[in-house]
């Protein structure tokens, strides 16, 4: 199979890796949905997740110990020795798009306080919606984060491809390398073109999610 994807495949892989997910875990709170837009018909995953915000006891987690707010894990019951003072919910608002430069799913997201004011770079990388490993010797500008060698910035603003509006996202530079790795330990010669392509998905968001925190937060579906 080919490293990157059309179009075409790229919106095959998404709609047919929703049917899979949803068939396999159909009360997900974490589910992504297949949308398109009005005018121009291109189409994208989607999903809009609630993080409550609190502030953090000095004794935190070591990956979270330079932070003093992260966006709370949904599965802390309160209960821990980490006691949390809830100040409010942010919203993020998060999208799969087709890059059509890379010809790879790029993520791209929108992050706001419940007032509707945009979080700074600051706070979201010292939020728990990005891994704070991956965010280790990086350089941060005030509008992108990234390893001082690199090309591109790992995180940075740049315009939606669908609405052509700016937006946080992950530069996809290295995208098809990676998921090409896994796929050529993965792939069996017995599969069909759709089990193919839902395998790329995954693939590609056991990436993402080294990065992105993918399991936190509830769904909302708007």
């Amino acid at each position: 199979m080919s490293t990157t994807l059309t179009r075409s495949r790229f919106e095959t892989a998404c709609k047919a890796y929703i049917a899979k997910a949803n068939v396999e875990n159909p009360n997900s709170s974490s589910s992504w949905s297949w949308e398109c837009h009005p005018t121009t018909k291109l189409g994208y995953l989607t999903r809009s997740v609630l993080f409550p915000l609190r502030h953090m006891d000095p004794v935190v987690d070591t990956d979270l110990e330079d932070s003093s707010y992260e966006l709370e894990d949904p599965s802390d019951d309160g209960t821990t020795s980490n006691a949390a003072s809830h100040i409010g919910i942010c919203t993020s608002r998060q999208y799969v798009a087709f890059h059509p430069t890379f010809r790879v799913p790029a993520f791209y997201f929108t992050i706001h306080h419940s007032n509707g004011m945009p979080l700074s770079l600051d706070e979201i990388v010292r939020s728990s919606l990005l891994r704070q490993h991956t965010l280790e010797g990086t350089e941060r500008t005030p509008y992108s984060v990234g390893d001082p060698g690199s090309p591109f910035p790992m995180l940075s603003q740049g315009d939606h491809p669908v609405f052509g509006t700016p937006f946080w996202y992950l530069h996809p530079c290295h995208t098809s390398e990676v998921v090409a790795e896994i796929m050529a330990e993965v792939q069996q010669e017995n599969w069909v073109e759709e089990e193919v392509l839902v395998r790329w998905m995954e693939a590609w968001f056991m990436v993402l999610g080294q990065v992105v925190a993918l399991d936190r937060g509830v769904s909302k579906f708007v």
